[in-house]
């Protein structure tokens, strides 16, 4: 596989390791082309006593709008350079919407795969 290249065979999700405030975790993302925002991460993930940076209120599909803990952190998608992004606390899934999609290509490969290019 190419350097500049990352491959989820676990369509349509990404690995990506994210660091917050030193601590790194890893989480298994849904590309969500829907959703604006950075990355999602389950408030589970949410240590006590790691205080957000702010807290954003946040409008879901249904309508409903829901206050929001935010941390301005790190994340990497395989071995591509890592980056900042804003991770929210919320819900039970990982969610990577537009802020990191949008900055690679990214083929759906029929279902099967996911590739990912810088």
């Amino acid at each position: 596989m190419n350097p500049s290249q990352y491959e989820s065979g676990r369509y349509p999700f990404v690995d990506l390791v994210v660091g917050l405030r030193g601590a790194r975790t890893t989480a298994l993302a849904l590309v969500d082309s829907g959703f604006d925002g950075d990355l999602i991460l389950p408030a589970a993930n949410l240590a006590p006593g790691l205080r957000p940076d702010f807290h954003d209120i946040w409008t879901l599909a249904d309508g409903t709008r829901v206050e929001t803990p935010v941390i301005i952190g790190e994340v990497q998608l395989g071995n591509f350079e890592s980056f900042v992004a804003l991770v929210a606390f919320m819900g039970e899934e990982a969610l990577a919407g537009r802020g990191i999609i949008d900055r690679f290509r990214m083929t759906f490969d029929h279902g099967r795969r996911l590739i990912v290019e810088a």
